[in-house]
């Protein structure tokens, strides 16, 4: 879509900058605020209660995880594009500008390590929290690299040399320099526990554990695994817990064996084990369950459906879960359902300094939440009856949604919900695509029965146009502007008639036709903007008129 204005001025600029902090918005905390709390908040008003770690949450930008860190209350993730992202105050910013393409990350007292390069040349850099700029600080040989942990002042990288998977290097941080390690095999996961590291390791398809020797750099074996255990490893609640064949397996260091905690028959194939902060779970994509640990007993936390999880990720209390199949991407859990973390922003307004948005349909069906976000927090307005959402406006300390009905919820009003106020005509298509509030007026663009202006005071509606405006309306402050397309049959083109609607003269005035089928619409500081998708064309700027 491109933005066409009818004057090129500093205007431009300035629509552009509102134009994507808008859009940089919307989406980085849509989809988690309804993800979290849809119960919680649902009976107090706007309420924080409750919301302190669902902070505003964006989307992964990468389709894919390959390494995910999360240390000393920072997260990092390494995408299979290269890049690393940094969760940084409910958002997804991009710590690889000017840096390397890495394939493994580690982070260890406000560094950030990354390792990446082409096969035969391989290169370490870090990046502190202070300077945020990338240095190389090593190179080494080898093929690839799999995994990589930051363990008492040293780099463990597993990494295929010279053909051989059996490769764990040693980088010693104070010293600078590359130090000789034993053999490890394939390093699944490096997982620490009471002061020690472990790794998971997968050679010539046996699974195993192993102990690292601190002092002299060597690998111990730690009871060793057979038939597919340490296929993944986790630490839990001072203990290891790994996947095996016919089960989930708990290891402690007191007792020094594995006990089966989870059979095959009870869980089915477990496909791996993830533990955060306050649980363990374990995920079979076999019943497309998720099971959660506690107190010796396997309890079914979400059953996933077709949503069939490849790994899971905690940051600052939400958890998410990245789809084996990337084209799926990530979802977020609360409140007893899994959130697409790509729900759409269908309509946003705003009032006394919060942003309130509408998400639309996703593919997990209709997305029927509205949420609040101001400085930095978001909360859950109650649900609506089951309609996608798309258009919303505050008028008066009154939030109105726009879906199969028009909907009306007082802000102020902890227990208030939302109420459905009666359509001035039936809407033979049960849709509400626009609304917008002026002074004291709801004016709402109702499908098949035209657009109507509401007072509220009075409860009475008044027809504007007998024609559903085609596009979004919109208002500079003082007037309403819509559109409707007309065909110009001498070249067999779309145009865009547009009307300015006075609401205290109650009068409508057509402006210049546009020569172009616009899309949307936009009124910024007594200028109206169209954007459309085909011309390639700047058309000369449009005056909506003085305030």
């Amino acid at each position: 879509m491109k933005f066409v204005s009818w004057k090129k001025s500093i205007r431009w600029r300035s629509l552009l900058l509102k134009a994507m902090t808008v859009l940089l918005l919307m989406p980085s905390w849509a989809a988690t605020a309804g993800a979290t709390g849809a119960n919680d908040g649902a009976n107090d008003g706007l309420s924080a209660a409750g919301w302190s770690s669902m902070e505003a949450f964006d989307r992964f930008p990468d389709w894919q995880i390959n390494n995910f860190v999360s240390k000393d209350g920072r997260a990092y993730a390494q995408g299979v594009s290269g890049f690393v992202w940094q969760y940084d105050d409910g958002r997804w910013l991009t710590v690889s500008k000017g840096g390397p393409a890495v394939r493994a990350i580690a982070y260890d007292d406000g560094v950030l390590y990354g390792a990446g390069g082409q096969p035969g040349s391989f290169r370490l850099w870090k990046r502190t929290d202070s300077a945020r700029t990338w240095m190389e600080i090593a190179s080494f040989n080898a093929y690839d690299v799999a995994s990589m942990h930051a363990y008492e002042g040293k780099l463990l990288i597993s990494a295929v040399v010279n053909g051989d998977w059996n490769s764990t290097l040693v980088y010693d941080l104070a010293q600078n320099e590359w130090k000789p390690a034993s053999a490890s095999g394939p390093v699944n996961q490096f997982v620490e526990l009471g002061g020690t590291l472990y790794a998971s390791i997968n050679l010539k398809g046996e699974m195993g554990l192993r102990a690292l020797n601190a002092s002299d750099l060597t690998w111990s074996e730690k009871e060793p695994l057979d038939n597919g255990q340490g296929k993944t490893l986790q630490s839990f609640g001072g203990k290891l817990y790994a996947t095996n064949n016919n089960g989930v397996y708990e290891w402690g260091e007191d007792d020094n064996e594995w006990t089966l905690i989870g059979d095959v028959d009870e869980l089915g194939y477990i496909d791996f084990v993830y533990a955060d902060d306050t649980k363990l779970y374990a995920y079979s994509s076999a019943s497309s369950s998720l099971y959660a640990y506690a107190e010796g007993q396997w309890t079914l936390f979400s059953d996933t459906g077709d949503f069939d999880i490849g790994s899971l990720y905690a940051v600052n209390g939400v958890l998410m879960a990245l789809a084996r199949e990337s084209s799926k991407g990530i979802r977020y859990y609360a409140n007893g359902e899994w959130m697409s973390a790509s729900n759409p922003v269908a309509a946003t307004a705003e009032a006394d300094g919060t942003i309130y948005t509408g998400c639309g349909q996703t593919d997990t069906g209709t997305c029927h939440y509205v949420y609040a976000y101001k400085n930095g927090s978001s909360a859950i307005v109650e649900g609506l009856p089951d309609t996608q959402i798309y258009a919303l406006a505050v008028l008066n300390g009154t939030l109105y949604a726009g879906g199969n009905e028009i909907y009306a919820h007082a802000l102020n009003d902890a227990n208030s919900g939302w109420t459905t106020l009666s359509l001035p005509s039936p809407s033979p298509y049960f849709q509400v695509p626009s609304l917008v509030a002026i002074d004291d007026k709801l004016y709402a663009s109702i499908q098949g029965s035209g657009l109507w202006c509401y007072n509220p005071d009075i409860g009475s509606w008044t027809m504007i146009s007998e024609s559903t405006p085609a596009l979004p309306l919109q208002t500079d402050g003082a007037a309403l502007y819509f559109g409707n397309y007309t065909f110009d049959y001498s070249n067999f083109t779309v145009r865009t008639q547009l009307t300015r609607y006075d609401p205290i003269a109650e009068t409508a005035v057509p402006l210049a036709m546009a020569p172009v089928q616009f899309r949307t619409l936009l009124a910024v500081d007594g200028e109206l903007y169209g954007a459309e998708t085909t011309s390639t064309d700047t058309i000369p700027s449009r005056t909506t008129g003085s305030r």
